[in-house]
């Protein structure tokens, strides 16, 4: 028996590369699984391109539009952002929430998660960090559940409290709940 999908344009999470170091291009392949809106901050376009994949859009300094016009011909369709004084990541947040894309999977080589990033576009764009084996998720619930394996490491990071790692004893359903939102990361 085989299951049919239909996924409506901007349905799926984007994918924003901020770093194309940050993962493996297997873990990619995953993120590209449902082709979603591609997203290319202006230091990953080579290692993207050198990839294969078909960027959507890429935010590029003002100043070096024409080189990466140049270069992304063969790409087109392709829209460009500019950014001067705003961070690309935010310019690249704000042109999702224009669209009315409220989901995005963003790859970037992160120590910790961006903790007053989702606060600078007031909590309206949902996103999971890919950095390198971790996944982070951004709970404004304040609950995090899911199955679980046996022996896995949870971290936990929250602004205002010391940051946590917690290994689960046995396989099952795992719970946190906390009194205000914070990120946690697991191994993917």
């Amino acid at each position: 028996m085989s299951s049919h999908h239909f996924v409506k344009e901007d349905q799926e999470p984007a994918l924003i590369i901020a770093d194309a170091s940050a993962v493996s291009f297997e873990k990619i392949q995953e993120l590209l699984e449902w082709s979603p809106t591609v997203i290319v901050m202006e230091s990953s376009l080579k290692m993207v391109l050198s990839w294969g994949i078909k960027v959507d859009v890429a935010i590029v300094k003002t100043e070096s539009i024409t080189r990466w016009t140049s270069i992304l011909n063969d790409q087109m369709p392709v829209k460009f952002l500019t950014y001067s004084k705003e961070d690309a990541l935010l310019t690249a947040c704000h042109f999702l929430l224009a669209k009315k894309q409220y989901a995005a999977n963003l790859v970037s080589d992160l120590t910790q998660p961006l903790s007053g990033f989702l606060a600078s576009i007031n909590n309206r764009l949902s996103v999971v960090v890919f950095s390198k084996q971790i996944r982070w998720s951004f709970l404004s619930s304040g609950k995090f559940e899911k199955w679980l394996p046996e022996k896995s490491s949870i971290k936990i990071f929250n602004p205002d409290e010391e940051n946590k790692i917690i290994q689960t004893q046995q396989e099952g359903i795992f719970t946190i709940e906390r009194p205000a939102p914070f990120w946690i990361g697991t191994e993917w």
